[in-house]
């Protein structure tokens, strides 16, 4: 943590003055210089990792792939996407009726259409905790990848970060959507690589939470003005005092991190205005008179949290997961559940702008290599509408997936499902597949093998598995 100690002391046996005492504390047990010193390290040994990033992006609650990338109009009524289809710049392939932006961005991006989890459970972790192999307490994949890359970069960027709507309004995490949060982090988690290797998550306190001083006001995380000039008055009354002057390298990079540099990667005023706006869904409010619970899922923030996770990843963020919850659309005649029309009129717009902004934004700043984006769910939906105010249940075959950039064949589609949409018709792909994908993008997994030090579940996770072939 960071603690500033004001009084007219006398210095203590270090020679540093307790008028301004700065102590650069435990991240979940190891101190801050600590982890840049390793982190330096590492590099210099050719740690395998690349100059990357990926960002997840989960439609928390099982997205329907008929309503989103395979919609299957040429099936029966009771089958095809209940929100019609838009035709893309591919021809022959079609998007479900909400994503009209994507539509005309689909040569940027791939959809796997014979993609499943092997899960119909609300249950995150089975999509990102679960590999061959594993056992006993199993980590995340951006738990395993921040075993490989360290816990923060050079800059003081953590290497592993979260994003929900939670972030920016806590009133949200209410009711069952408090559910959907819950299996976010769940998801998240850093299993038997402990505390070190463990998200950063403004919502949600923790140790790296602790030691960077993030936390504001409910609703005012984008707000960031006092804080960076508290941690200016911080800084110019260390440099007056010279309380680093006996400090490490790492010591004083620390307290750099801290007071200068890393606050301004989750700061949204720092970002253009204009750049701002086309990322911006606060014209989504979601306007029901059902259920509260519905108020909840909104996702007014989405375009936020995409637009930070892209300022994360500039920064040297290697793996952001960003949640977008609701997508558990059994039927509007269910108080807290969309029905398919309903559900994608609520979410459908917002993901199409935020996501067509994001990937318009990234090919802009040409981070198309550098920069991927993972769009999924912890499974998808039946092949028939129900008859319970037209929705769709759990199904584990097919899930639907979006990828763009990280230097990956892009504009194509990957497999088929069949005729109903509900198995893969040719080759099948599942998590181990996206996870193998996911981490040919962010390491190599050649240098990965060659380090000793490293768990064996995380050397198989990041240089075993066969990636999704058609997109190497």
């Amino acid at each position: 943590m960071l603690t500033i100690e004001s009084g007219h002391r006398n210095r203590n046996c270090q020679g540093m003055s307790r008028r301004t005492a700065l102590r650069v504390g435990a991240l979940g047990g190891l101190s801050l210089p600590w982890l840049l010193e390793q982190r330096a390290s590492a590099s210099a040994a050719g740690s395998g990792v690349k100059d990357t990033s990926v960002v997840l992006l989960t439609l928390n609650g099982g997205p329907s792939q008929f309503e989103t990338f395979d919609p299957k109009m040429d099936a029966p009524s009771e089958i095809r996407s209940a929100t019609g289809e838009v035709s893309t710049k591919i021809a022959g392939v079609t998007l479900g009726g909400t994503f009209p932006r994507l539509a005309a961005l689909a040569d940027k991006f791939s959809l796997v259409r014979s993609f499943g989890t092997h899960n119909s459970g609300h249950d995150l972790s089975k999509l990102t905790r679960v590999w061959s192999g594993s056992g006993g307490d199993v980590p995340s994949w951006g738990s395993a990848y921040s075993r490989i890359a360290g816990p923060m970069n050079a800059q003081g960027i953590p290497s592993y970060s979260l994003l929900n709507s939670i972030v920016f309004d806590p009133k949200l995490n209410r009711q069952r959507a408090s559910q959907f949060t819950s299996t976010f982090v769940k998801a998240a988690e850093p299993g038997s690589l402990g505390p070190s290797c463990a998200p950063f998550y403004p919502a949600g306190g923790g140790t790296l939470m602790d030691n960077m001083k993030l936390r504001t006001p409910a609703g005012r995380f984008d707000d960031r003005q006092a804080l960076l000039a508290q941690l200016d008055q911080l800084r110019r009354r260390v440099d007056a005092t010279g309380a680093l002057d006996n400090a490490d390298e790492y010591r004083q990079r620390a307290f750099d991190i801290i007071a200068r540099g890393a606050v301004k990667a989750f700061d949204l005023k720092e970002e253009d205005p204009r750049t701002a706006e086309m990322y911006d869904t606060e014209e989504f409010h979601i306007a029901t008179s059902r259920s509260d619970q519905l108020l909840n899922y909104t996702p007014r923030f989405l375009g936020k949290q995409l637009l930070m996770a892209r300022r994360l990843c500039e920064a040297g963020c290697g793996f952001v997961m960003v949640d977008c919850f609701g997508w558990d659309m059994h039927g509007e005649q269910i108080g807290d559940q969309f029905g398919m029309k309903e559900g994608m009129n609520a979410l459908g717009w917002a993901v199409d702008k935020a996501v067509g902004a994001f990937i318009q934004d990234c090919e802009q700043r040409g981070l198309s290599r550098n920069v991927m984006l993972v769009i999924t769910g912890e499974m998808g939906r039946t092949p028939k509408l129900n008859n319970r105010g037209a929705g769709r249940d759990h199904w584990s075959e097919i899930a639907p997936l979006l990828i763009y950039g990280g230097g990956l064949k892009m504009g194509s589609v990957v497999g088929a499902s069949d005729r109903q949409g509900g198995q893969p018709a040719t080759t099948p792909y599942n998590t181990n597949h996206l996870a193998a994908t996911i981490m040919h993008v962010l390491v190599d997994g050649g240098q990965v093998r060659l380090r000793q030090e490293l768990p064996r579940d995380v050397i198989q996770l990041a240089s075993e598995y066969a990636p999704i072939e058609p997109l190497i």
